[in-house]
């Protein structure tokens, strides 16, 4: 008898999941579809990324030969055709090349706009420090204190990439303001810091040297040059694809 029962409840067991299997079915093929078409959009979206990046890492790279061979109106135009459409990496890079064609052109109000810009496109922090930082130099010596102030004083904070190179730029633009007293104050911090460069260190001992003498008015012009135009070292490109030296990429951050 126990036999019998048993195989009536196996039998019920089998009927249950079979209803079971009819009536999900469709669910759990709408759950795989799903799934499937989740996949094929991520592999989309990968491999258009990929292309698109590609393709700026072309337009970018054919804009840098055309700017080393002189050609200024080509780059130009090759540099705008990234900041259009490029990725936001190239399109920051792209942005940056053209502020340094005008401050070739000595256009900087125009470089600062493109500055701005690659600041608000770019994708990282390096890069977007870089930007403002080339931008706050720019102004030192023609906007107001409280407009280089506004964009430098963020990027002086802890943990900043270029931090003790916008302090030098405060220091600088307080000097322009005749503030010599709070220059002297930033130039004595940058004199002593174990994390800046050696040519830092130099030039801050020199400005409060200067300071100190009562002739701060050689120290602006010295200074701003020396901080507007770093050594360039973007953010990471494909390999090839280094800026040239002396380009408009992005500063060394502090060490």
């Amino acid at each position: 008898m126990t036999d019998v029962f048993n195989e009536v409840e196996e039998q019920l067991r089998s009927e249950r999941y079979a209803t079971l299997a009819k009536r999900g079915w469709p669910y759990a093929l709408a759950v795989l579809v799903g799934a499937l078409v989740v996949a094929l959009a991520f592999w989309g979206f990968d491999s258009y990324s990929r292309a698109q990046d590609g393709k700026a890492a072309l337009a970018y790279s054919h804009a840098l030969e055309s700017q080393a061979a002189g050609k200024k109106a080509e780059a130009e135009t090759g540099y705008q055709g990234v900041a259009k459409s490029g990725p936001a990496t190239y399109k920051a890079l792209a942005l940056m090349q053209l502020a340094g064609l005008s401050v070739g052109a000595n256009k900087i109000p125009e470089a600062v706009a493109y500055l701005d810009r690659a600041q608000a496109s770019a994708p990282d922090r390096i890069t977007k420090d870089a930007a403002a930082l080339k931008a706050g130099m720019l102004l030192v010596d023609t906007a107001p204190l409280a407009e280089v102030s506004r964009r430098l004083e963020p990027l002086t904070a802890a943990g900043r990439p270029y931090r003790e190179m916008a302090r030098e730029g405060l220091g600088v633009a307080r000097l322009v303001a005749g503030r010599p007293a709070e220059a002297r104050a930033d130039f004595a911090i940058l004199s002593f810091s174990p994390d800046v460069s050696d040519a830092t260190r130099a030039r801050a001992r020199a400005a409060l040297s200067v300071i100190d003498a009562g002739t701060a008015g050689s120290i602006p012009g010295a200074a701003k040059a020396a901080a507007v135009l770093p050594p360039s070292t973007p953010v990471q490109l494909p390999p090839g694809l280094d800026l040239p030296s002396g380009g408009a990429g992005a500063p060394q951050p502090a060490q």
